[in-house]
């Protein structure tokens, strides 16, 4: 194993953040995965919320939705502050 580096926990770079109390159900971390979505997307789905009915709740284009739940997508704090209320949880379990 020559030339390989191995990491261990405490070896590992970290950053502190202010989420990191925010704890996410186990079922919108599923949604993540399943459905190739980030947070937004995952929280919709544990709704049951499609992506038509969040548009119409928030005045914006179903294709609109869709761009932002992209696995790649990062909408700004402001976004997801708005959207944590028709969800119903903490923005910090947004990010």
């Amino acid at each position: 194993m020559s030339g390989e580096q191995r990491f261990t926990a405490e070896s590992l770079p970290y950053e502190q953040g202010d989420n990191d109390d925010a704890l996410i159900p186990h079922d919108v971390v599923m949604a993540m995965i399943k459905h190739n979505v980030n947070h937004l997307g995952a929280w919709r789905i544990y709704r049951n919320l499609s992506q038509q009915e969040v548009a119409e709740l928030t005045g914006l284009s179903q294709s609109a939705i869709s761009q932002m739940e992209r696995s790649d997508s990062r909408p700004q704090k402001k976004t997801l502050e708005r959207f944590s209320k028709i969800y119903d949880c903490d923005v910090k379990q947004m990010y």
